[in-house]
């Protein structure tokens, strides 16, 4: 679990970032640990296609949980796009239900702007 303060205006936004570790589902999590929780950001491995597949199932879990969560998807290891599993194609299809993203979590890449995203999307 990790933090991480967001400041939108003159509006601090708190979030609590929980690593669910590859679930596939929300089941096998201690669900209260979503307990009050206002968004999801899931992330997708680029290297391993199912894990795209796996992400929106996640996310309609949530949902059931949760009262109308903000929600964005990252697919990570944008270092390794030529690794990737996950053709851009399936990227851009998954934008016209959630906003996604490319992202690297060893550079940071799309980190802060995914961060800032679930928060305006909380904030409102």
């Amino acid at each position: 679990m990790d933090s991480k303060q967001i400041q939108l205006a003159n509006d601090p936004v708190e979030l609590v970032i929980w690593d669910v570790a590859g679930k596939s589902a929300l089941a096998a999590l201690n669900q209260t640990c979503l307990r009050g929780a206002s968004g999801v950001i899931a992330v997708a491995d680029g290297t391993r296609e199912p894990t795209l597949r796996s992400a929106p199932h996640l996310l309609m879990q949530a949902k059931t949980l949760l009262q109308d969560p903000a929600a964005v998807m990252l697919v990570n290891k944008f270092d390794l796009i030529d690794r990737w599993e996950v053709p851009p194609a399936a990227v851009a299809e998954s934008r016209t239900t959630m906003p996604a993203s490319e992202s690297n979590a060893v550079t940071g890449q799309g980190i802060d702007a995914a961060s800032e995203d679930i928060a305006a999307q909380v904030a409102q």
